[in-house]
């Protein structure tokens, strides 16, 4: 409303270029020069400053203290599941709420720990989390091929530090994804299998980007490690 009073329509950039110029030549924060200013009878902050001798221009706009982030911590599991070969695998990925934090959007399966949780405490948390939301059970439906900490990650949004600690998980099914049998709290979880290319394709996240950087780095790492103890038992 306020804007429409003072913009010209058919010139809006003319009014917003002018105001920029203004703030970076003459109402700087810290100097403003009130006297060279063309539209200083027009001015609040000045205004009350002549009224209140204990009132600054530069007092104006308030400045607001911003409150510290909250620290978070989670458990961040990247789960790769095959059934006959490896070369068919398949990563869990699992949709968010769609309201609240980064909604309706995909990412590896996550649970909240606390900041003092060992990996013992992380991984049990996890185990939980997946046998509960999608039937992936250790002791009878699949095989733990592989389980390692691949390092943290610490996402920071506006009010929110997060703490991500990230294991890359290889699970060999004894029975195909689709007769895998969540729990009744898997059946409000939105989640899907999808191979590696359609995972590097999907439009991810910036954190969950960089989870997946991580795990691509670890798996290169690893391949390279193998490659060069093969090659130096072949001289």
């Amino acid at each position: 409303r306020l804007a429409n009073q003072l913009v010209d329509p058919s010139r809006p950039g003319d009014f917003n270029q002018s105001i920029m110029e203004l703030g970076a030549t003459i109402c700087s924060p810290s100097n403003p020069g009130c006297s060279a200013c063309p539209i200083s009878s027009q001015c609040l902050a000045l205004s009350i400053s002549k009224e209140k001798k204990s009132v600054q221009v530069i007092d104006y706009p308030s400045k607001v203290t911003k409150p510290k982030p909250r620290h978070d911590f989670c458990a961040v599991c990247v789960v790769e599941t095959f059934h006959e070969t490896r070369s068919n695998s398949r990563y869990l990925l699992v949709k968010r709420p769609d309201e609240g934090l980064l909604a309706g959007l995909w990412e590896f399966p996550s649970v909240r720990v606390d900041g003092d949780a060992d990996p013992s405490s992380r991984r049990e948390a996890v185990d939980d989390f997946l046998i509960r939301s999608f039937g992936l059970d250790s002791k009878a439906n699949c095989e733990i091929v592989s389980r390692d900490e691949i390092g943290v990650h610490v996402h920071v949004f506006t009010h929110i530090r997060l703490e991500m600690y990230v294991e890359l998980m290889v699970l060999h099914l004894k029975v195909g994804i689709e007769l895998l049998h969540e729990r009744e709290e898997g059946r409000r979880l939105v989640y899907k299998y999808v191979d590696g290319d359609t995972l590097s394709s999907l439009g991810l996240t910036s954190s969950v980007r960089k989870v997946h950087e991580m795990i691509q780095k670890f798996k290169n790492s690893s391949c390279d490690s193998r490659t060069g103890k093969k090659k130096r038992k072949q001289k």
